[in-house]
């Protein structure tokens, strides 16, 4: 009887242990081993018409160096060439930075200049031009520049 309670109990471990990574289909975020980056993915929704589907288009993001105290460099990737904008927004939600590429790209690399914001919690909120509401949040505490 111990044998099979225990086979239960781990069997319980596993099946909970998938569950909770598939709900982890829309976003995903970790610092991983360089506590420098803060770095994931998430999905956006496009619908394509023509083969009347919705089609999932994969996003991979890093946000770097932390702590975060001069500068915020961002960094998105996509398989397919969309363009991305985004807005650095204070805790009390006001918007304190804008950011909008050159040109449509699969890849962005952009360095903003965070060292005239005050301490404090902010978020990065990105959209993308395939709707009009945010796509992503990634929240970051901005650090004393030293």
């Amino acid at each position: 009887m111990r044998r099979v309670r225990l086979a239960c109990f781990f069997a319980g471990l596993l099946l909970s242990g998938s569950f909770a990574f598939g709900q982890q289909g829309r976003t995903q975020s970790w610092q991983g081993t360089d506590a420098s980056v803060i770095a994931g993915h998430f999905e956006m929704n496009k619908r394509n018409e023509q083969r009347n589907i919705t089609e999932h288009i994969n996003v991979n993001y890093s946000i770097s160096p932390m702590p975060f105290s001069k500068t915020l460099k961002l960094e998105l990737s996509t398989a397919l060439p969309t363009l991305f904008s985004a807005d650095i927004v204070d805790a009390r939600g006001q918007k304190v930075k804008h950011w909008v590429p050159q040109a449509k790209s699969y890849r962005y690399e952009e360095t903003l200049d965070i060292s005239s914001l005050p301490v404090g919690e902010y978020s990065l909120n990105i959209y993308s031009e395939l709707g009009t509401t945010m796509q992503h949040r990634i929240t970051f505490r901005k650090e004393k520049t030293n």
